[in-house]
């Protein structure tokens, strides 16, 4: 901590947190004999998860203190995209580089060098390695052997869900609809978002002795309606992907400057802006990025600028226009308004108040569109 610019005073508060605290174990529901913990924080300790990010802090920097250097290569999605050299998720990290001994070398020195330092081993048994397919076999086989860990295979799983995906979701997704299936005790499964909406019917409708459905008194734009409109308030899980898929595409118009957001932008749409209809999505994009790219009209049409100093939208008085359209008496009024230099103009979303985006505000106004187009 002190060499991320804490001061001794803090420092030593949080020493004093770790290495005081006593603890004593409940035997029959007495406390034994208190004992003071040599081994650092309890598992649970509310500071435990604080300082375990200072620590991962510390190891991100000194990989890109380490890609700096040029002693790691970090990967890039395009020409001009920022190069990715390591990622953090919770207690796990990605390390990207290029398949080379000199690169596999320089990452155990990196880990081996922040394990000193915080004290904090790398778990090998339970690390992997993934290489691309052109890898060339003697250097997959060397450089695993290098860091000590077994290679990952495609199939592989993260937090239950996969590590990496087919061109076909349904296949990549199979298991986990498997696992829905299991759970509501029904047929076999085929497409996934219709299928656990079709999942869902059948657990609470079932099915007759000849295995078919029975009929539904109404369709599934309608049992979908919240209560309060006739419906039963069932989840469609088609139309809320959909809400979840805009609310990623909200995020990276509004946070453009973070790192994923700079790589789809350098991917995709290197030029203009992700509500830009010029935008035209490859056959060869990614199904993640067609699938964003699909939704990106729901962010469009319910959307709204605040114009600021008139930069980002371009935006002018065009006074020839103002005469044209409105009378004079109008048009001096206008006129008067002034252009406000030091505020940039803001995109807002226009079914909250607050301006800020919602799952839950576009899902309704998808659910009650439905429901509209059917009474209709």
């Amino acid at each position: 901590m002190e060499k991320l610019g804490f001061s001794n005073t803090w420092c030593n508060l949080v020493h004093q947190c770790i290495s005081t605290v006593s603890a004593a174990v409940l035997l029959n529901g007495m406390p034994c004999e208190q004992f003071v913990a040599t081994r650092g924080l309890r598992q649970g300790d509310p500071l435990s998860a604080y300082l375990f990010i200072l620590c991962m802090e510390l190891l991100s920097r000194v990989i890109s203190n380490a890609e700096d250097n040029i002693l790691l290569h970090g990967i890039k999605v395009g020409c001009n995209a920022p190069p990715i050299s390591h990622l953090l998720f919770a207690d796990d990290l990605l390390v990207f580089s290029n398949a080379k001994f000199v690169e596999a070398e320089n990452i155990l020195n990196v880990l081996n060098e922040f394990s000193k330092s915080s004290e904090q081993l790398i778990n090998l048994e339970k690390s992997g390695i993934f290489f691309s397919p052109n890898t060339h076999k003697n250097t997959i086989d060397n450089v695993t052997r290098i860091l000590g860990v077994n290679r990952i295979s495609f199939n592989d799983k993260y937090l239950g869900s996969p590590l990496f995906t087919h061109v076909s979701k349904v296949k990549s997704f199979q298991k986990i609809i498997e696992r829905v299936e299991a759970k509501l005790r029904i047929g076999n499964a085929k497409q996934s978002l219709l299928l656990i909406d079709q999942l869902q019917r059948d657990f609470f409708w079932g099915k007759d002795e000849n295995g078919k459905k029975r009929c539904l008194s109404q369709g599934v734009d309608c049992w979908c309606v919240q209560a309060h409109m006739g419906g039963m308030g069932f989840v469609n899980n088609r139309l809320f992907n959909a809400a979840m898929l805009a609310k990623v595409n909200w995020r990276l118009l509004k946070d453009p400057d973070s790192l994923w957001a700079q790589i789809y932008k350098h991917k995709y749409y290197p030029e203009t802006n992700i509500l830009d209809k010029s935008n035209v999505c490859s056959p060869k994009a990614s199904w993640v990025w067609k699938n964003l790219n699909r939704e990106v009209e729901r962010i469009a049409e319910n959307v709204e600028w605040v114009v600021g100093n008139g930069v980002t939208i371009k935006w002018t008085w065009n006074i020839n226009k103002l005469h044209q359209y409105l009378e004079d008496r109008i048009v001096s009024i206008v006129m008067k308004i002034e252009i406000k230099e030091d505020m940039e103009d803001e995109v807002v979303w226009k079914l909250e108040k607050n301006g800020k985006f919602t799952t839950k505000s576009l899902y309704g106004k998808m659910v009650r569109k439905g429901h509209t187009e059917n009474r209709g």
